[in-house]
């Protein structure tokens, strides 16, 4: 049974998570079909998707029942296929934006994050555990959240472990709108996104990667 909905609509797809007996945890079968996606979409030539979720929940992050066969004891989380799958996002070959509805935990932060575009309900929480679990994340893991979020905030989401509101993710610049309905208005935002140049898009968002990241010290 797939636990990835897709749709292909006029100018974008969307894929839905859809596995809400687990949180929409990612488990090594729906990160199988995230990847089929991704290379699907490329080789049709999309330039837009977005990426969003059914459910309570927007993502509870990796699967923690894959994550008990990664070597998480020992205190520091390896590479996971979760992060490798992250990765090939860089450079983009689309443009992505994610529709947030729900709490997102852990790993789930970084997927709602991972979009050129970010849209979230009011009353969506982003919440980092590795302080409450034990365990240190990938440095590349850690990069690419604090490129989002800045460093203040993602070090008070680690030290404390306390889910941080959407209001508080938005007045940081790390997301685009505050919407009762994410996923209709990523999916109007989509059309839109979709009607300009995808070299120009893609080729800036490429650019971005290669700047100094003004909170690194």
């Amino acid at each position: 049974m797939s636990e990835l909905r897709r749709e292909r609509r006029e100018g974008h797809e969307l894929w839905l998570l859809d596995r809400p007996a687990r949180r929409n945890a990612i488990g090594l079968g729906l990160l199988e079909e995230l990847e089929q996606a991704r290379r699907e979409a490329i080789e049709r030539g999309t330039t837009t998707v977005v990426l969003g979720a059914l459910g309570p929940v927007f993502c509870a992050g990796f699967d923690l029942d894959d994550l008990r066969g990664l070597g998480v004891d020992s205190g520091h989380l390896p590479s996971s296929p979760l992060h490798d799958f992250l990765d090939r996002f860089e450079p983009p070959a689309f443009t992505l934006i994610t529709a947030i509805q729900g709490p997102a935990y852990g790993g789930g932060v970084e997927v709602a994050l991972l979009g050129d575009v970010r849209i979230a309900a009011p009353d969506t929480t982003f919440l980092l555990p590795p302080a409450r679990l034990g365990i240190v994340y990938p440095q590349r893991g850690l990069r690419r959240l604090r490129a989002a979020l800045g460093p203040s905030l993602l070090r008070a989401m680690l030290t404390t472990a306390l889910p941080a509101s959407a209001d508080q993710i938005h007045r940081v610049g790390a997301l685009w709108a505050l919407d009762p309905d994410p996923l209709a208005a990523a999916c109007a935002l989509a059309a839109r996104v979709a009607s300009l140049p995808a070299h120009a898009r893609l080729a800036n968002a490429t650019a971005l990667l290669d700047l100094p990241n003004p909170g690194a010290s």
